[in-house]
């Protein structure tokens, strides 16, 4: 879910907004799950502390939680995450078409790297310039 999040506009948590036409309604992000998850840690974040904490913040610290308690306490490194990562995405039908064109290819650092200068050039938001949702399916 972070890493669809943060692809398209940046890691802004606009992925977690409900609704027609959202992102959570594109194509690659339908068979993201997961999202009461996250509106319970906000719920209980907004609860403890009110406005402090933003949606995008929850995102990345479910993520990063994910994957330390899936695959670190197995004992995996780095490239052993790699690898399971390759064998997931070859296993998945919708995304094994996208692998198959990048193997063996340059084509996918091309793309990548463009993908990381466009992500470069995305502005954070900080203070008055930010929103921290109080809500993260819905706009404030």
């Amino acid at each position: 879910m972070h890493f669809h999040d943060c692809f398209v506009r940046g890691c802004d948590a606009s992925v977690l907004i409900a609704g027609a036409g959202t992102e959570q309604t594109a194509g690659p992000n339908l068979r993201l799950k997961g999202y009461e998850v996250i509106d319970d840690a906000k719920a209980k974040l907004e609860a403890a502390c009110l406005g402090v904490v933003s949606c995008a913040d929850i995102l990345a610290l479910a993520a990063w939680d994910f994957v330390v308690l899936k695959f670190a306490y197995k004992g995996l490194n780095t490239q052993d995450l790699v690898v399971l990562a390759d064998q997931v995405l070859w296993s998945d039908a919708s995304t094994k078409p996208f692998v198959q064109r990048y193997l063996g290819r340059m084509a996918f650092n091309v793309d990548f790297g463009k993908s990381m200068v466009k992500m470069s050039n995305i502005g954070v938001k900080t203070g008055v310039d930010g929103e921290i949702r109080s809500k993260c399916s819905a706009i404030n």
